[in-house]
């Protein structure tokens, strides 16, 4: 799956995780200052496995000290 596609889809489940995470607390009167950390915990979860590179090199290997 190329970047595009992968950022696309991502960004669709966050708010289809976002909307449902709302309607369900909602439905149990449950504030928004209760559970809004949490999802924006989960946002910022979702978005950086999106930004951050998938592999990155060892920063304790002989060759980034050459």
């Amino acid at each position: 799956m190329n970047k595009l596609a992968k950022s696309a889809l991502v960004i669709v489940v966050a708010a289809l995780m976002v909307y449902v995470a709302m309607g369900m607390f909602s439905f149990f009167d449950v504030g928004i200052d209760v559970y809004g950390n949490y999802v924006l915990w989960g946002l910022a979860l979702v978005l950086f496995s999106v930004i951050l590179p998938e592999k990155v090199d060892n920063i304790f290997s002989k060759e980034h000290f050459k």
